[in-house]
């Protein structure tokens, strides 16, 4: 009898065991495919503050006389600042129409305002209410570089995307119908970082082929960032 009861014991944990691993995996494969805005303190090993402190020095190491300036390296600093260092404090943060908090996970944060206050907090001087109250062609005109502005209009997605694509691997400020956001094309995939304004309205970055936002607006106005050696510039002085 005890040797039976043995048998059946084991036989339990066996399949409890399996069973766990087979919930780990598809957590797993839950999270891959959506992800879950993690907390501040996994995000980084240091504060909000400390981070834009970090970001300073960058900067300023980063300075050199005009006839030295490396913009492709440059362009790839301020690229991980903005998308590795700034926005995932962000992630999670409640959407709201009047939001306007400064500080990441706390209050809310309309869409203009997320973007200004990314951009403020990387290093630029700007009127951080004036800018996120604006439409979103000022914005995009006022980061971007002139020449790889474009509008889009009852246009599909794709040729957006495909207009990205072709502009190479970097930043974009994309404005909507009632929306702006970033673009960034890792080289690989295109990513939508916005305040979303629908579920989960919060701040997330999500595929932008499968955005139905980007996917049901009928005005699309894009610009890249992170090729505007002005802004560049601006960034390295500021």
């Amino acid at each position: 009898m005890e040797i039976i009861s043995t048998v059946i014991l084991d036989y339990m944990k066996t399949n409890y065991l399996i069973m766990l691993l087979i919930m780990i995996g598809v957590c797993c494969s839950f999270i891959k495919y959506f992800p879950i805005a993690r907390p501040q303190k996994e995000i980084a090993k240091c504060s909000y503050i400390e981070m834009k402190v970090r970001i300073n020095k960058l900067r300023k190491s980063l300075q050199l006389n005009d006839s030295k300036l490396n913009y492709d390296l440059i362009e790839k600093n301020f690229v991980s600042v903005i998308v590795d260092s700034i926005i995932p404090y962000w992630y999670g943060t409640p959407w709201d129409f009047n939001g306007i908090t400064q500080e990441p996970g706390k209050g809310a944060i309309a869409c203009g305002y997320f973007i200004s206050t990314v951009m403020r907090d990387a290093g630029f001087n700007v009127n951080r209410v004036k800018l996120g109250q604006a439409a979103s062609q000022t914005i995009i005109r006022h980061f971007a570089e002139q020449k790889t502005i474009k509008i889009f209009y009852d246009n599909p997605l794709d040729s957006t995307l495909s207009y990205v694509r072709s502009c190479g691997k970097g930043l974009f400020i994309v404005g909507l119908d009632y929306h702006v956001g970033f673009l960034y094309n890792d080289g690989n995939s295109i990513w939508f970082i916005h305040s979303k304004w629908i579920d989960p309205k919060a701040v997330v970055k999500e595929a932008a082929s499968s955005s139905g936002i980007l996917y049901y607006s009928r005005y699309r106005i894009v610009g890249k960032v992170s090729s505007n050696k002005r802004l560049l510039r601006l960034w390295l002085e500021e």
